[in-house]
C-alpha cells in the first residue's frame, strides 16, 4: 500500500505482495545530498492488468547532489535490476528463474513529496523478449505469430518518461535488435489511461492499441501509427490527442 499510491488510479499496475530490505547511507546538508538508498525485494508480485507477474526488484538509487530542503534530487546513475520473472496470464505464461533485466538511469530527477516528480532518461537491457510476449500474447487475440519472439536475446533500447502530478508519462520507449523492434508511448493518470505497445518480429509489425478498458490490436501500417503517437499531446482533462491519432 505504501508504494502503490504513488501510482496513479488508472494505472494497469500493483503490488500485491512481497518484502524488502531497504539500506541507506545519505550525507546531506540544506543546499547538498550524496550517498546511495537500495532497495531488494524477495517474492515480489503484482498485477498488471489481468495478469500476474512476479520476480525480484534489485534497486540502486545513487544520489549525485539536489536540494535536500526542497527534497529535490540528482540520481543519475541509478539503476534498476528486475531478475527471476514469472508472467501467468490467461492465453500464455512464462517461468524461468535465468530472465534479468537492467535499466541504467543516465539522467534523472526526483522531487520526493506527493505528488512525486520524476523525470528520467534511460538505458535499457534485457536477455530477450519472453516475459514482453508472454504479456502481448494475453491480448493479441488471433496473431499467432507473437509467440515466435520467444527466442530473441540480448535486446537494447531507451526510453523516456516521467511521473508528475498523478500522471505517468511515457514519452518513448524502444528496445531493438536484429530481428525484433519493441516499442510503447503512453500516458496514465486518474482520468486517462491511453497508450500503443509496438511490436515488429523481422517482417511482421502489430500495435497493441489501448484506450481506458478497450484493446485493439492492428497490423496495418502499425510503425507509422507508432511512430505518429504522441502521448504528450493526450491531455490529461480529456483524453483526446491533439495530434497523431492511431
Amino acid at each position: 500500500a505504501v508504494y502503490n499510491r504513488y501510482f496513479p488510479a488508472q494505472a494497469p499496475f500493483a503490488i500485491l505482495s512481497g518484502t524488502a530490505d531497504l539500506t541507506a547511507d545519505i550525507q546531506m546538508t540544506p543546499q547538498y545530498a550524496g550517498g546511495f538508498v537500495k532497495l531488494k525485494t524477495q517474492g515480489m508480485q503484482s498485477r498488471i492488468d489481468r495478469q500476474t507477474v512476479a520476480g525480484e526488484l534489485n534497486l540502486d538509487i545513487r544520489i549525485a547532489g539536489g536540494i535536500p530542503r526542497d527534497m529535490d534530487f540528482d540520481i543519475s546513475g541509478s539503476s534498476l535490476t528486475l531478475d527471476r520473472v514469472r508472467v501467468a496470464g490467461e492465453h500464455q505464461s512464462f517461468d524461468r528463474s535465468d530472465w534479468y533485466g537492467r535499466i541504467d538511469l543516465q539522467k534523472a530527477r526526483a522531487v520526493w513529496r506527493k505528488p512525486t516528480l520524476v523525470e528520467l532518461t534511460a538505458g535499457v537491457e534485457i536477455k530477450d523478449t519472453r516475459p514482453m510476449v508472454a504479456v502481448l500474447a494475453n491480448q493479441r487475440g488471433k496473431h499467432g505469430w507473437i509467440e515466435k519472439l520467444l527466442t530473441v536475446e540480448n535486446v537494447q533500447g531507451d526510453a523516456e518518461m516521467s511521473l508528475a502530478q498523478d500522471r505517468i508519462l511515457i514519452s518513448h520507449a524502444f528496445a531493438e535488435s536484429n530481428d525484433i523492434d519493441l516499442g510503447a508511448k503512453g500516458i496514465i493518470d486518474d482520468a486517462v489511461r491511453r497508450g500503443v505497445f509496438y511490436v515488429r518480429f523481422k517482417k511482421l509489425h502489430g500495435l497493441l492499441k489501448i484506450d481506458g478498458g478497450d484493446r485493439n490490436f492492428d497490423v496495418l501500417h502499425a510503425r507509422e501509427k507508432f511512430d505518429d503517437f504522441s502521448a504528450r499531446a493526450v491531455t490529461p482533462d480529456t483524453g483526446t490527442e491533439s495530434s497523431g491519432s492511431p
